[in-house]
C-alpha cells in the first residue's frame, strides 16, 4: 500500500468504519480538530527518514496540547 492510501485509510477510512465520518476523518470546517504537525513532509522524504521525523504540534478538539521544545 502506498503512503497516501495508508494515510487515507487511517483518517477517513477509520472515521467511516466507526460511523463518525460526519465529524471526524478530515480537516474540514465543523469537524473535530484532532491532528498533528510533523517536522517533515512524509510525502517528500524517503521512508527511512520517517524514523527521524518528530511531532512538532498536537491539537486535540481544536486546542494545542503539545508543542515540541526548540
Amino acid at each position: 500500500m502506498d503512503l497516501p492510501t495508508a494515510i487515507r485509510a487511517a483518517t477517513l477510512g477509520s472515521a467511516y468504519a466507526n460511523f463518525a465520518e460526519r465529524d471526524r476523518g478530515s480537516v474540514t470546517p465543523g469537524k473535530y480538530a484532532d491532528l498533528i504537525v510533523l517536522s517533515d513532509n512524509l510525502l517528500e522524504i524517503e521512508p527511512a527518514g520517517f524514523l527521524e521525523t518528530h511531532v512538532d504540534l498536537s491539537i486535540v478538539d481544536g486546542e494545542l496540547v503539545y508543542e515540541r521544545p526548540d
